[in-house]
């Protein structure tokens, strides 16, 4: 089994989608699902109004995100000593090779791929695209955590999009 970590966007696209009980139902014979509690807090920290229909009753959609984390996440990892100096060596590095966003703006994604990096997580699932300069996928991004992961001997993550997930738990879960 694949050991994997969700971004925040993937719990807004499984709400979304209302595939909560599709993901929930198929992961276990699949992936194992590790949470970090930046994303956590980030889903927390959601403050629209926003409600959508769910199983038959209007919810709040704060409430299912949190919803769906507690229910897809078999450990959360807390953010300790060893994962933010990895994250400030990604953002170093980030600005080194041009990165232009703030701080404040990318060390989020950047402590999830610390947190993958450090426990070995397989793959990153994302919504955010390949290539945009203001993601955890920007170029500067990726190569950022390619020369650092090898400097301290870790693994990268791969990186995959909502739809890829969809399509892994639609094969494999007939096979369990």
């Amino acid at each position: 089994m694949k050991r994997v970590i969700f971004d925040t966007s993937i719990y807004g696209r499984i709400i979304e989608n209302g595939e909560l009980t599709f993901v929930s139902d198929s992961i276990a014979s699949v992936l194992i699902n590790y949470g970090s509690i930046v994303v956590r807090q980030e889903l927390k920290s959601y403050e629209g109004k926003r409600v959508v229909f769910h199983e038959g009753k209007v919810r709040k959609f704060r409430a299912l995100l949190l919803e769906a984390y507690d229910t897809l996440v078999k450990k959360t990892y807390e953010i300790d000593g060893k994962t933010d100096r990895l994250a400030e060596e990604y953002f170093v590095a980030y600005e080194k090779l041009g990165g232009k966003e703030l701080r404040e703006k990318v060390i989020n994604d950047f402590l999830v791929v610390a947190t993958a990096a450090i426990h070995e997580l397989e793959i990153v699932y994302t919504e955010e695209k390949e290539g945009s300069t203001r993601t955890m996928r920007s170029p500067e991004a990726l190569k950022a955590y390619e020369i650092i992961n090898e400097l301290n001997s870790l693994k990268l993550p791969q990186f995959k999009s909502y739809q890829e997930l969809k399509a892994t738990l639609k094969s494999r879960r007939w096979f369990a």
